[in-house]
């Protein structure tokens, strides 16, 4: 293998590894109600579990 089939075969293993990602958060869609997926700089996606997101909303102080 030269070094440009090792990038292409590269290429090919991370786009099936973000279509599972994308697939899987599909699923956690249906069955939860929302998905998410985190990219991180490379562009690699990883699905992220719905039951471990807490969503944490603070009221703003208005001034009167």
């Amino acid at each position: 293998m030269d070094k440009d089939t090792d990038w292409r075969g590269a290429a090919l293993q991370m786009r099936s590894d973000n279509m599972d990602a994308i697939a899987m958060a599909q699923v956690d869609a249906e069955v939860y109600g929302s998905g998410w997926i985190k990219v991180d700089v490379n562009g690699s996606l990883t699905r992220i579990n719905p039951i471990d997101i807490v969503i944490t909303i603070k009221a703003l102080n208005k001034a009167e």
